[in-house]
This record gives structure tokens, sequence and C-alpha cells, in this order.
């Protein structure tokens, strides 16, 4: 996948690994207002063949899920989101709502996809292949076209146990594309499944996939 220079650059400030780990480490903390954070380090990709850990401050909501918003993490973390969206061609979503359940990660990045047109939904479930034993990225994309304000919603599940919701609110009516991205452990050989279901206003979307996992 060919990448920006400047995410490159970004991505370099962190300590790489040559071997992966397993699945993300949590500690808690406090914020100015007393509230627990969650602040979870994931070993991800770094883009240059190798491993980089990322930190996510995360609300968790109930006992499983995690509230992750771009405007409560470090500038190294913003760093990382910049540098995935960049490896796709686009840039995060800084002012939308990402929960998920059950991965070490999630990322959400988007751009602008042209003039307004008909309401309608074209959602694009993550597939490919994968090596076992590694957290890999499962990433998908909607394109969301709205004649109305409104909210444009996605849910991403991969295995019937990584999953991610996102939301975000428009003032008016919207034409825009979204990369979805969820990190999740590839246990051993096999396939996985992948479900994306997206939705604005009037009408609602979904598409599924295949991901092979080799030995």
């Amino acid at each position: 996948m060919k990448m920006k220079m400047l995410a490159i650059a970004m991505v370099a400030t962190f300590s790489t690994h040559a071997a992966t780990r397993d699945a993300a480490a949590d500690r808690f903390e406090r914020d100015l207002y007393g509230n627990e954070v969650v602040v979870r380090t994931s070993v991800l990709d770094d883009f240059q063949g190798g491993f980089v850990d990322v930190e996510q401050r995360l609300d968790r909501i109930g006992d499983a899920n995690y509230r992750y918003r771009y405007t409560e993490q470090s500038e190294d973390t913003k760093a990382y989101h910049w540098a995935y969206c960049n490896a796709l061609g686009m840039e995060p979503d800084q002012d939308g709502e990402t929960t998920f359940e059950g991965a070490s990660s999630a990322w959400v990045c988007g751009q602008a996809a042209g003039e307004r047109t008909l309401d309608s939904v074209i959602a694009t479930a993550p597939s490919g292949s994968v090596p076992s034993g590694i957290n890999f990225s499962a990433h998908g994309q909607v394109k969301f076209r709205s004649s109305q304000a409104g909210a444009a919603k996605a849910f991403l599940v991969v295995d019937n146990r990584c999953r991610l919701d996102w939301v975000h609110h428009f003032g008016g009516a919207f034409n825009v594309q979204r990369f979805i991205g969820v990190a999740c452990l590839a246990h051993g050989p096999g396939f996985l499944s992948s479900r994306l279901d997206a939705c604005v206003p009037r009408v609602c979307g979904y598409d599924t996939g295949t991901i092979s996992v080799r030995p």
C-alpha cells in the first residue's frame, strides 16, 4: 500500500517491534472531572513492515463497550490516526463519535465525496487475507448521500466479536464517505465473516465479506 511521506514521518516517532504481541493492555486514569478513563495500548501496524505501540484514551460504557473521541487523544495518538487514514488516502474523522466492543482499537477516516445527490448508502465490508496469530486491521468503506440533515451511522462487526459503532450528525444535506476500521485478533487459520451496516435518515444499506486467515 503506497503511503504519503507525511504519514511516514508521523509513524516514525513511535518505537517499533520486530514481532507481534497479542491483545491490548489497559490501565486506568481519572480525568479533570474525576471520571475514569481507560488508557489502552495496542500493538498495531506501523505501515513500514513492523509494529508499534499505540495508546487510545477511551471512555468505558458499561462492561465491554468503549468510546473513542479524536479530540481527547494525545498528540502521538492523533499522529497515528492521521498516518492510518493517510495510508488509505483519507483524513481522520475528528468530530464523530466511535463506539466499539471486543476489539483492541478502532479508527474512522473520511473525506468529502463530491456534490449532493439522491439519498443512498453504499457499504463495502472488509475482505481479504491475513496471517494467523496477529492483531490485524479490518476496514470497510461507506458512501453516504442524504438530501436532508441528520445522522450518518455505521456498524461494523468481524467474526461476531470485534465490533465498532460510529455516528456523525450533519446540520444539512451531506455527501461523504468514511473508511471504518477495527482491529481484531486472528486466532488461527480459517475464515472470518464481516458485516458493515450503514444508514442515513431515509435509507440504510449493508454488505458482507470474508477474511481468510492464513497459517
